[in-house]
């Protein structure tokens, strides 16, 4: 779907406000463009979140995050409620990547791994999931930061069912090329950053190692896999044109995830926008957001 060109100068305007509010106060709020901001729900469908992305604004080649608005506190996955600790997440792009920051409370930090690729969701850990384009994928990203440095996940995820069953995702090296990860601890919590390259999140083929069933939930043998079959791709609104690369979409679908280890034993699993599964399931891309790069 194409916007129509009459409302080009309507996003122009639109797209200055929303720069002005980001700048001039809204800093502590959540971000979210509501429903009817350039006409986007047509493309991602009524019941999809739509937040705003910003451009970064950085402080000697660092993300100035204070003048970042915080997005929606998190909700239970099961859709019941906040968790009991909370998690902010700010984000922003430049012209070669998106940018996340998780700031979680925590009285105990709880996650002993240590190494790349390893089963850090198990305990304390943050999660990204992203997909470029409007409609909800089969195909995403799954980038997730422990609180321990050198402890981060980075996957291609094939989900056709829209669920916990059926998943294959391909492992992204070790270290990750084209994202970059970061940690740290705090008196009352820890810190994570990601930021992945577009040139890695618009580039859902994977690499020469294949498509593997994903042992996470199901405890399969790794199988290989053909990697899946591109559909006919959506024509979107496009933020930027990149000479000899993918050009670089408007709007993305995404979510933001945490597992929450207690020292009692108990976990919370909670997110941006509820999956609404009980018991906890993070992969349900027909709920993540709409993510509008401005």
């Amino acid at each position: 779907m194409r916007l129509h060109k009459k409302r080009s100068s309507l996003v122009m305007l639109a797209t200055l406000a929303v720069a002005v509010l980001l700048l001039c106060g809204a800093r502590n709020g959540p971000v979210s463009a509501g429903p009817g901001l350039f006409g986007l729900p047509s493309l991602i469908g009524a019941d999809a979140q739509q937040v705003i992305c910003p451009r970064c604004t950085f402080v000697n080649e660092t993300v100035n995050w204070q003048i970042l608005p915080r997005l929606a506190p998190f909700t239970l996955a099961s859709g019941d409620g906040a968790p009991s600790q909370d998690t902010a997440v700010r984000l922003c792009h430049d012209t070669n990547a998106l940018h996340v920051r998780f700031d979680a409370t925590d009285i105990d930090i709880i996650n002993n791994y240590t190494t790349c690729n390893s089963d850090i969701w198990n305990l304390e850990t943050v999660e990204f999931f992203v997909a470029p384009g409007p409609e909800t994928p089969t195909v995403y990203h799954e980038l997730d930061q422990s609180p321990n440095p050198g402890a981060y996940f980075a996957s291609l995820i094939h989900n056709p069912n829209d669920k916990c069953a059926g998943i294959v995702g391909n492992l992204m090296s070790c270290p990750t090329v084209g994202v970059s990860w970061a940690t740290g601890r705090v008196s009352n919590g820890w810190w994570a950053t990601i930021v992945a390259d577009f040139d890695v999140l618009v580039n859902l083929t994977g690499d020469a190692r294949g498509w593997h069933s994903d042992p996470r939930q199901f405890g399969e043998q790794l199988s290989v896999l053909n990697p899946p079959v591109d559909n006919e791709p959506v024509e979107v609104p496009i933020l930027f044109e990149r000479e000899g690369r993918a050009p670089i979409p408007k709007v993305w679908r995404a979510n933001f995830y945490r597992i929450d280890a207690h020292a009692n034993g108990t976990i919370e699993y909670s997110c941006l926008h509820s999956t609404l599964t009980n018991p906890a399931c993070f992969h349900v891309p027909s709920r993540m957001v709409g993510l509008l790069l401005v």
